[in-house]
């Protein structure tokens, strides 16, 4: 019975992939379209296999999920309001700063319950199969890749080809993404929300963007809120860039990134509530003090800016360059491959002067995942943790960069 719903919802989600006018207006085939989401369901199973095989199932943070939802969702048929109340219910006495926090606090384990109501809802139409919840899971999530499609192609001159292979088929991304985990709904909640900016800088407010935006703002914002911190800034910078044409326009972003690091930096001078250097410094000692077989033997942050100059050399390596010298399994190559291919891409780049162009959706990708990246590399001192991490904000740093190219070139041309 499983596997015939598995097959059922699988063509129901194609078919309504490709009648959509959503999709249609990636102006991508049906074969292209249908393609894309048969390969994310193989990733999606793939992560689950593996996941199960090698981590004995209930160690495993996605297949925990399901068990638990397992106990939850008879309580959704029996009395919803209790289903609520015990997934989203608690006992703390929270604050504001709380929502930075990391540990012992009501919205730390919310990113948690967003994930067993959702796994518990799609129980429902499942009849309690993992897979055939990935299934659904990324049917929701997958236009989200749609939409990042959609985005670039209007705001970057990347040929299509190479675009398309980013967007659906990088491999990192395509497979954490994939997973019922935070992943694949971050990576589609930033997605709409650049979508939706667009939408509105462009054309007007509309009650349907609206609330898709509103809807990715609070998933990004309970599963991982330090993205935004790092997204809305430049995203702002870019709303203005949009209308008011500056002449020089990487300066303007140059100075802006200035700003913001010495804005982070000085933070706790402004209010010891939000002293971002001490927040950042507490959540690197929290992963400190998890077991993990990839930990780096890195020192402990302090709430200093002294600290945190010193500490820059390991954060850019274990962001930008590990696992190359902590290559400890197979696992880790398409990591590694991905760091190559940004190498690259910065490489070609930089030997390109006379195609670059200053493109302000490709200043914002950039300046955004840089820093994301990098606070990743300064909070997270386990390889495995920074891999899957990363594998969401990677391609947005790969996209701005080869958004700083015209693609003039002959032999570019033929990837579009």
């Amino acid at each position: 019975m499983t596997i015939f719903l598995g097959i059922l919802y699988s063509f129901l989600f194609c078919y309504i992939i490709v009648k959509s006018q959503f999709a249609a207006a990636t102006q991508l085939s049906k074969t292209v379209l249908i393609a894309a989401f048969v390969i994310k369901l193989i990733a999606a199973f793939a992560y689950g296999y593996i996941h199960y095989t090698s981590r004995q199932g209930v160690q495993s943070d996605t297949w925990k999920l399901f068990y638990q939802s397992q106990l939850e969702t008879p309580l959704l048929f029996k009395n919803p309001m209790l289903f609520l109340q015990s997934i989203f219910g608690n006992g703390y006495q929270h604050t504001a700063a709380d929502v930075l926090s990391t540990t012992n606090n009501y919205w730390n384990d919310l990113k948690h319950n967003v994930l067993l109501f959702i796994m518990s809802v799609c129980n429902v139409f499942s009849k309690s199969n993992y897979y055939v919840n990935v299934i659904i899971f990324n049917f929701l999530t997958f236009w989200g890749s749609i939409a990042l499609y959609r985005f670039v192609f209007k705001q970057l001159a990347i040929p299509k080809k190479l675009l398309i292979a980013i967007v659906f088929f990088f491999p990192t991304l395509l497979f954490w993404s994939s997973g019922f985990h935070k992943e694949g709904i971050l990576f589609a909640g930033i997605s709409f929300i650049l979508f939706t900016i667009q939408h509105f800088s462009k054309y007007t407010f509309s009650l349907r963007y609206i609330l898709v935006f509103i809807i990715s703002l609070l998933f990004v914002l309970i599963l991982r809120n330090y993205i935004l911190l790092f997204l809305f800034p430049f995203l702002l910078l870019w709303i203005f860039a949009e209308k008011i044409k500056f002449p020089n326009l990487g300066l303007v972003y140059l100075l802006s990134a200035i700003l913001f690091i010495s804005g982070f930096l000085f933070s706790g001078n402004i209010t010891t509530q939000f002293n971002l250097l001490q927040i950042t410094s507490t959540v690197q000692h929290d992963f400190l003090q998890l077991p993990a077989n990839t930990s780096l033997n890195v020192p402990k942050l302090n709430a200093s800016i002294a600290s945190f100059t010193a500490y820059l050399p390991i954060a850019l390596q274990a962001a930008f360059i590990e696992p190359f010298t902590q290559l400890k399994s197979i696992n880790m190559l398409p990591s590694l491959m991905e760091n190559c291919i940004l190498l690259f891409a910065v490489l070609f780049v930089i030997f390109n002067k006379k195609y670059w162009i200053k493109n302000n959706t490709a200043f914002m990708l950039i300046c955004f995942s840089f820093f994301t990246i990098l606070f990743l590399g300064y909070t997270i001192p386990i390889i495995g943790a920074i891999i899957r991490y990363k594998s969401i904000i990677t391609p947005f740093m790969l996209l701005g960069l080869l958004g700083l190219i015209t693609w003039e070139n002959k032999f570019w041309k033929r990837l579009s």
